[in-house]
């Protein structure tokens, strides 16, 4: 990557805001934590608005009576709960990283790629649950990606966590 600069962490955060609109960053000090907190509520929002998709794919299989299926997206389902309510439960950022006075321009762009790559991997995540539906005969096709995608979104850096 580039040396950091002001331009890319203002790039980034243009990114962040085409997701969240009004996000307005971490520059001024007062504003870090209910940035933060704004964030992640959207991402919680976003996985909880994803999993209804899931949850009606559930009710299919139910009705069509693949039970090997509706244990795993019944799991899943738990699983995207469990993901959620770690990102409303993480301890409020904006604060510690980026401390009270000035932030370093590195230090910047690296929270922006990371909210970044979270909200991107978030939105992936909720748009797969949206997708489920159809025929209950490639479920286990289906719910693999799924489950795969979660845990890709667990294994984001400091998934929970401020950045």
């Amino acid at each position: 990557m580039n040396e950091p600069n002001a331009n890319t962490a203002r790039s980034l955060l243009a990114a962040i805001v085409e997701w969240l609109p009004g996000f307005g960053g971490y520059d001024a000090v007062d504003e870090r934590a209910r940035a933060d907190a704004e964030q992640r509520a959207w991402l919680a929002e976003r996985l909880e608005r994803g999993k209804q998709g899931l949850e009606r794919y559930l009710r299919v299989l139910a009705d069509s009576v693949q039970l090997d299926a509706v244990g795993q997206a019944d799991r899943l389902r738990r699983e995207t709960d469990q993901l959620s309510n770690r990102i409303r439960g993480a301890m409020r950022g904006g604060g510690g990283l980026l401390g009270g006075g000035p932030v370093d321009a590195a230090r910047l762009e690296r929270v922006y790629e990371h909210d970044l790559a979270l909200i991107e991997q978030v939105a992936a995540t909720a748009d797969l649950m949206e997708s489920l539906g159809g025929s209950p005969s490639d479920a286990a096709e289906r719910l693999d990606r799924l489950a795969s995608q979660l845990q890709v979104l667990a294994g984001v850096p400091g998934f929970a966590e401020a950045p």
